[in-house]
């Protein structure tokens, strides 16, 4: 019940009028007490139904219950379905524990999907959620992704819960750091089929990322999502044009003050 009280328009009216942070204190505690609930009755598998596209995810931690609760009011997740054809290639860059990952498995039923996570955690999850939803189409590399190969620091936040979105290959501070591989998009060219879609999601790196794979922005690959972080120093305006070299067309979609989502399509398909 608190859930649908807690809407979109309840918190425009609570921010109005300045009572936002009493009731998302509120909502969260209600969650972080459901979760808790739901914890001590072993159920442990969080079913989801997105776009037609039924999933089953293993659930551990609070983060991955938050991140799979409010699944459908992903924007960018819906986007990135609405763009796949059932035999594309998909890479997955920042896959997390797989909410892409294992939504666009099930929909490419003549497609591949590289999930690409660099936190052993995740990636260890990410493989049960591939293993719980039967999914022989997906290949998972375990590194950070930037714009040379080698290894790199990684900054772990918010306690290296799985399922958290707190890891950045650009630090702060030493505090939490891992030492984890890297590598360049393209140097997955030789080993994957090549993508005609890529998902980019790696918390600030948007740009080293991006400059590690000018062999892919030149293939065919037709559409990158590609989400960016004001907030962590990031030029959304300087990631559109780098895209532009390319011969994509950019557009920013679903902006806020965090975060803001790229596509970016080639211009041969938009034609």
């Amino acid at each position: 019940m608190f859930r649908r009280l807690y809407s979109d328009h309840i918190r425009t009216i609570s921010k109005r009028y300045h009572i936002h942070p009493f009731i998302s204190r509120g909502y969260k505690a209600y969650e972080t007490t459901r979760y808790a609930v739901v914890s001590k009755l072993g159920e442990n598998t969080f079913p989801v139904s997105v776009s037609g596209i039924d999933a089953q995810f293993t659930v551990t931690t609070q983060s991955e219950y938050n991140r799979l609760r409010r699944i459908n009011e992903n924007d960018d997740l819906m986007l990135l379905l609405a763009e796949l054809r059932a035999d594309d290639t998909l890479w997955d860059f920042g896959a997390n524990i797989g909410t892409h990952t294992i939504l666009a498995g099930k929909l490419l039923q003549n497609g591949h999907v590289l999930a690409v996570e660099p936190y052993s955690r995740n990636a260890r999850k990410l493989r049960q959620n591939i293993v719980r939803n039967r999914l022989d189409n997906v290949s998972v590399e375990e590194a950070a992704l930037g714009d040379q190969n080698g290894e790199i620091e990684l900054r772990i936040e918010d306690g290296g819960e799985t399922g958290t979105v707190g890891h950045t290959i650009v630090p702060k501070s030493d505090a939490g750091l891992i030492t984890v591989p890297m590598k360049t998009g393209d140097s997955f060219l030789s080993r994957y089929p090549h993508p005609d879609v890529v998902k980019i999601d790696v918390q600030a790196a948007e740009l080293q990322v991006l400059r590690g794979m000018t062999k892919v922005l030149n293939s065919d690959c037709r559409t990158v999502f590609c989400e960016t972080h004001p907030r962590m120093g990031v030029d959304t305006n300087e990631v559109c044009a780098f895209f532009e070299k390319f011969d994509f067309r950019p557009q920013v979609v679903n902006e806020d003050e965090i975060t803001a989502q790229v596509i970016a399509q080639k211009e041969s398909t938009t034609s």
